[in-house]
């Protein structure tokens, strides 16, 4: 499992008209717990690695229990070193997933994971807006990961084109991030009962 994580400091951004910058981190943070915690507590996860420039982040993922790689690249970047690490390492399969997924459930890996088999191929996750909300690749290097907007598209074409067998899983809980303030009302008015939730309760109150 491979969680990239943005710098505390430049992380959403786009919520800056109702957060300011240390809800905002403490909201990043809160999401991140969650996503590395789903991740672990995962029946087919056999490991879990968080990469970021972040020390805090390092810092909080070790302590929960993930492997760290600091690396300052973009995010594409980052999660191809990422991809190298665990194919070294023995990883017959990567599972990158973003550190906002509020809803995020162990199950939901699960059912990623289990789509596939242990076949040769890719899923691909999409976002609300069309990105790429997870994507599982078997071995790990199989596609250049293309993260970024519409990136679920991308991923899709870049797969026709070299021929590689791809499934799409579509959930609400995983194509659910927070990058907006509307996200964050949904959060908040759908009840779902996260501990993501209570937090911004109290952010926004």
């Amino acid at each position: 499992m491979i969680i990239p994580a943005k710098r505390l400091n430049r992380a959403k951004s786009r919520l800056s008209t109702i957060l300011e910058p240390a809800g905002r981190r403490e909201l990043s943070l809160t999401m991140l717990t969650r996503v590395i915690q789903s991740s672990l507590e995962a029946e087919s996860v056999s490991g879990v690695v968080v990469i970021s420039s972040d020390h805090l982040i390092l810092r909080e993922a070790k302590r929960l229990g993930a492997e760290v790689i600091e690396d300052a690249n973009d995010l594409n970047a980052a999660v191809t070193k990422a991809m190298g690490w665990c194919a070294r390492r023995g990883a017959t399969a990567t599972l990158t997933i973003p550190s906002d997924l509020p809803l995020l459930q162990p199950k939901d890996l699960d059912e990623i994971v289990n789509l596939l088999g242990g076949r040769r191929g890719i899923v691909i996750c999409p976002s609300t807006n069309k990105g790429t909300n997870a994507l599982l690749c078997s071995p790990p290097n199989l596609i250049k990961p293309r993260f970024g907007p519409r990136s679920f598209y991308r991923h899709i074409s870049e797969a026709r084109k070299r021929g590689i067998p791809y499934l799409t899983y579509c959930s609400p809980r995983v194509s659910f991030d927070v990058d907006i303030p509307l996200d964050l009302k949904r959060l908040i008015v759908g009840g779902t009962g996260v501990y993501a939730e209570m937090c911004l309760r109290k952010l926004l109150r």
